[in-house]
């Protein structure tokens, strides 16, 4: 199986939506990890994650969203979640980090929670 990730980064009302497409693990991480260097670096700090089409995150990758929380947080911002698949909130379950990241059904809803 080949392990890929895509992503798509566009921004709405002033909040960088990130799409992810495929897996983040060990193998893709290094994108993840580029992609937010390149938008916390640029000022943003209202980040929602698009997991509709994310197939597997591994513990890793939930990591790097951790590592970067309490920038941009410092900064007024968040990191936010939506349209995860089960295997995303699983991991964010099991982990123990839904007290930490908010989740949402919809990009809208999630676009409003920025308000």
């Amino acid at each position: 199986m080949e392990r890929t990730l895509e992503l798509n980064i566009r921004e709405s009302n002033g909040v960088t939506i990130i799409d992810l497409q495929g897996m983040v693990d060990r193998h893709t991480l290094h994108i993840l990890e580029e992609a937010m260097e390149k938008i916390i670096g640029s000022g943003q700090a209202k980040i929602l994650v698009n997991g509709e089409k994310l197939t597997y995150i591994s513990s890793n990758g939930m990591g790097v969203f951790l590592t970067y929380l309490e920038q941009v947080q410092q900064k007024g911002g968040d990191i936010r979640f939506c349209n995860l698949q089960d295997v995303g909130k699983t991991v964010i379950t099991v982990l123990g980090l839904h007290n930490l990241f908010q989740i949402f059904d919809s990009e809208e809803e999630a676009l409003k929670s920025f308000q």
